[in-house]
């Protein structure tokens, strides 16, 4: 049995809220604020954990972009 757990989330952000910031960092952002709103989701407080996303469906100026969030915890 594995000593981590996985949590799995699918967040949908506005692709085009992102106009201001330099293009090197839109995907950036786009993807740590879908990691805030999974994390504003989650039903469990896990300290610690790590946190990866990844944009899945869309682009930066797209009116949604989803993005997997995957949360990794310790059981």
């Amino acid at each position: 049995m594995s000593k981590y757990r996985y949590d799995y989330y699918e967040v949908q952000v506005p692709g085009d809220a992102w106009q201001g910031v330099p293009p090197e960092e839109q995907r950036e952002s786009i993807c740590q604020a879908a990691i805030t709103e999974a994390g504003e989701r989650a039903k469990l407080y896990a300290m610690p954990c790590n946190w990866t996303a990844r944009i899945t469906k869309g682009e930066v100026g797209d009116y949604l972009v989803t993005v997997k969030v995957v949360r990794k915890r310790h059981r």
